[in-house]
This record gives structure tokens, sequence and C-alpha cells, in this order.
């Protein structure tokens, strides 16, 4: 009994911590600063003492794969292969990831903002008009969509 009232104790300082640091990053996330690992194609760079996310070389080559989904309408699987001709090798699951993601036009989504959208201080990859072409062309194609009511199920 008593080693579980300290197992209690250890559980209970565990909950406050996670609380305490959570309310922190949500406190960075509405100031618009980015407080976790940043996407492929972003790196952390430090400007005295300031933290920045800034594009880097992978950011050009995701850059074409927006461009190539919003107005060439690729499938991703055309897109996988011409990605191997630049020697990129993203399977279409990492793909499906990175053309959903909103990080890469500015917009900044977080478990911790309870499905709030905010406007980021990172540099955008693309432009927001960009990335809706490209994520409304998923939608249409993929049929992204959730069905509530299934029959099958009780």
């Amino acid at each position: 009994m008593q080693q579980k009232m300290l197992f209690l104790f250890g559980e209970f300082d565990n909950q406050l911590r996670r609380q305490k640091s959570m309310a922190g990053v949500k406190e960075r996330l509405l100031k618009g600063e980015w407080c976790t690992k940043p996407p492929v194609g972003y790196d952390i760079i430090r400007i005295n003492g300031e933290r920045k996310i800034v594009l880097n070389d992978t950011g050009k080559i995701i850059k074409k794969i927006f461009l190539w989904k919003a107005q060439e309408r690729l499938p991703n699987e055309q897109i996988r292969q011409r990605l191997l001709n630049l020697k990129v090798n993203y399977c279409l699951r990492r793909i499906a990831e990175i053309l959903t993601n909103p990080f890469y036009c500015g917009m900044m989504v977080h478990k911790a903002l309870e499905g709030e959208v905010l406007e980021g201080k990172h540099d955008k990859l693309i432009s927001k008009i960009c990335f809706y072409k490209s994520t409304e062309f998923l939608q249409k194609k993929l049929g992204l969509q959730t069905k509530r009511n299934v029959r099958k199920l009780p």
C-alpha cells in the first residue's frame, strides 16, 4: 500500500509538470513561435540568442512537390517518380504528410491549440492559395472524407 501511495505521488507530480510545460508551449504558440521540431524542409538557427526557423535546401524540393500537385495535378505516385529522378526517396505516406501540413503556408496547427489555426512567424514555403489548391485536389481525388455512420458496426 505504501508503494502504491509513492507511485500515486509520482504520477501526480508528472501531471503537474505536464500542465506547466503545455501551458508554456501554448503561450509560445499563441505568440506565433513554433517551439517543437519543425517539419522537413526547415532548420532551426540561433541569431543573437533568438531562435528562428528558416528554409533549407530540402525546402526547395518540397516547394516543387506543392507546385506539381497544385498546377499539374499530378498523383502522388508520379510525384514520387519525379523525386526519385532528383535523387530524393520519399514514400507515398511522407508525400501525403507534406501536402497536408499547413506549416508550409505559414499556418500553425498543434494539439495544445485545441483545434485553433494560427499564423506563424516562420518563413513561408508556399502561398496559402497553392496550399489550398493542392489539398482541395487531394480531397476530391482521394475522397478524404469521414463517414460517421457505418452499418456494419453496432
